[in-house]
């Protein structure tokens, strides 16, 4: 028996989208700081913090997991799973570059 939303595609696209926001939220909380999105990216980018803000940027993609595990949405999750292995080596590039 298939459930409705159980994909790994559907997984990997809800969780780079949610990392997206995420990485947007700590802008919008800082804008009275930065005022543009152009000199907040210019800020983490030469303070070297671009690495960081996208490593908790990825951190509600632990709600998504959860939420897909709970609901036995394993392949889902398995999406979810897959985004975060990528945002990780990306992360590690950066670090390591």
């Amino acid at each position: 028996m298939t459930k409705r939303f159980d994909n790994i595609w559907l997984g990997l696209g809800l969780s780079i989208i949610l990392t997206a926001i995420a990485f947007f939220g700590f802008y919008y909380i800082n804008e009275d700081r930065f005022h543009t999105l152009s000199t907040f990216f210019n800020y983490i980018t030469f303070t070297g913090m671009f690495s960081s803000v996208i490593s908790l940027s990825a951190l509600p993609n632990l709600i998504l997991f959860f939420l897909f595990i709970w609901t036995r949405r394993y392949r889902s999750a398995r999406g979810v799973l897959t985004a975060v292995m990528l945002i990780t080596l990306l992360v590690a590039f950066l670090r390591l570059s």
